[in-house]
């Protein structure tokens, strides 16, 4: 996500709490040429940004994870994001929280647990909701049942197999607004 916005803004901050994930992003990142993209180490709950110092914060599915390894306990992780979001935001800054909507099986329900986190953000953070395609679109089937394998794991790598489609549905959901 973030060498994609690096082109429109005057600087990104990428906050990865994994040292191995930030060597990777700053490889690409030296790779790219990409001058105004920074690295930091840090997470949701504790970003290493000064008060008042952000226009724009996009999460990209980080939150929903951090739902499901706190579930059933997950508002207490929140009401230590939250805040954290609010502290490094400007006034007038906006907030873009992005989600799954199913991967492989589009959802015509949300999961009876994950509809908890999503009902959050829009009805008590006050976020409005779009719900976007992003299918994979491999160039082989083969392809499609290695990197679905590798980043969704053995069953829906299975899945993908037995389908027979270098094109993997997926929707995503993204909610904007001020929080």
């Amino acid at each position: 996500m973030a060498y994609l916005v690096a082109p429109f803004v005057r600087h990104v901050y990428g906050i990865e709490p994994v040292g191995g994930m930030r060597l990777v992003a700053e490889s690409k990142k030296q790779r790219l040429c990409v001058k105004n993209l920074d690295f930091l180490p840090g997470e949701h709950k504790d970003i290493p940004l000064p008060d008042n110092s952000i226009d724009l914060i996009i999460e990209g599915w980080a939150f929903l994870k951090a739902f499901y390894s706190t579930y059933p306990e997950w508002r207490a992780e929140f009401e230590a994001i939250v805040p954290e979001m609010k502290r490094i935001l400007r006034h007038g800054g906006v907030v873009v929280l992005i989600e799954t909507m199913g991967s492989l099986h589009i959802w015509d329900e949300v999961p009876a647990r994950t509809v908890m986190l999503y009902d959050y953000f829009e009805k008590e953070l006050g976020l409005n909701k779009s719900i976007i395609r992003t299918d994979y679109k491999f160039s082989s089937t083969d392809e499609a049942v290695d990197l679905g394998t590798f980043f969704f794991g053995d069953a829906i790598g299975a899945e993908i197999q037995q389908i027979g489609d270098p094109v993997v549905p997926e929707a995503t959901a993204i909610w904007h607004g001020r929080l």
